[in-house]
């Protein structure tokens, strides 16, 4: 995806972090998953990627 890999090419401290991370799955309190999320930094600050929201 394309957001994901401008994301993944920004120059900062936890770049090579963030890449060692896998995603996971980000689910609903339902249990309905929309999307994957992927975290990294000291502050555990996450990139998200929704499936239905393409803002995001």
């Amino acid at each position: 995806m394309g957001k994901e890999k401008f994301v993944s090419n920004l120059d900062n401290i936890y770049r090579k972090e963030f890449l060692a991370v896998p995603s996971t799955l980000w689910s609903t309190s339902n249990g309905a998953i929309v999307g994957e999320v992927r975290s990294a930094g000291r502050d555990g600050s996450q990139s998200r990627k929704c499936h239905s929201c393409d803002y995001l």
